[in-house]
């Protein structure tokens, strides 16, 4: 891309899947269908994120002291359950997944549980979230 048409700023909103599973072709079967980081669920989740992490330096008066097991165990949980929160933020749908053999709707509650169950998937989320081009309209 030499260049971007700036009237594709006002489009929609880009999607990009994200595959888990593959056909013997390299064909994406299985994965989740996300939105990148100018979406209204990235920037509101990582918002809301943020505030609280300022309440909780505020409540607690202190930075967390990742010099003790307790503070780095601290630190270690908040940031798993940062990555999480963000994942299912900005996922917004799902292919390949099925219920006895139908295909499942997509439900945000249950691709939630995934991601914490999941840790790969929320890798390959976060990974393709930092690639832009991924998110550019072609």
């Amino acid at each position: 891309m030499d260049s971007y048409d700036i009237a594709l700023l006002n489009g929609a909103e880009t999607t990009f899947r994200v595959p888990f599973l593959q056909s013997a072709l390299g064909e994406p079967k299985v994965g989740f269908i996300i939105v990148g980081k100018d979406s209204p669920q990235f920037i509101e989740c990582e918002k809301r994120m943020r505030i609280e992490s300022v309440k909780r330096r505020a409540l607690a008066g202190k930075l967390i002291d990742t010099r003790t097991d307790e503070g780095a165990a601290e630190l270690v949980g908040i940031s798993i359950e940062n990555e999480i929160r963000l994942a299912a933020a900005v996922t917004v749908g799902w292919f390949g997944f099925t219920d006895q053999s139908t295909e499942a709707p997509f439900d945000p509650a249950l691709a939630r549980k995934a991601l914490e169950k999941r840790a790969a998937w929320r890798t390959a989320i976060m990974q393709a979230l930092e690639n832009e081009s991924n998110f550019l309209p072609s």
